[in-house]
């Protein structure tokens, strides 16, 4: 019996839950909006400092490239989201209601529990084999 087995990485998903995922991934959006807003500020101020001026364009690079980094992540997210929902709808719980965390924690608990029994099973037959013997 292999089920367990295609079960091997279910308690790394336990621990993390989607919607920590969710609030960090938007902790990052809004701290990127933050630093547009700086560069708008300061981006349109003329200054004779050289610090500021390379600032200014070391921000400007980060940003561009953070963006683009977030737009992959946001698309990123909503499968994510869509394939919480198939699981959810999978297992036949309410995908606005229960988390995927919840799932994958009684499926890791399923799993364990299955090992044990099968390990159980296993030993039973030795014992029984070596006491015929």
């Amino acid at each position: 019996m292999t089920f367990a087995e295609d079960f091997t990485d279910i308690e790394k998903a336990s621990r993390f839950p989607l919607r920590e995922i969710y609030k960090s991934h938007e902790n990052v959006k809004n701290g990127l909006k933050h630093a547009e807003r700086e560069l708008e500020v300061t981006g349109g101020q003329k200054t004779l400092d050289s610090n500021a001026t390379e600032f200014t364009q070391a921000l400007t690079g980060f940003c561009r490239s953070a963006r683009q980094e977030i737009n992959d992540l946001e698309e990123e997210s909503e499968r994510l989201r869509q394939n919480a929902a198939r699981l959810a709808e999978y297992f036949a719980e309410n995908p606005k209601i229960v988390m995927t965390d919840e799932i994958f924690n009684k499926l890791m608990l399923f799993t364990k529990a299955l090992k044990s029994s099968l390990k159980s099973e296993r030993d039973r037959k030795t014992r029984e084999k070596s006491s015929k013997s």
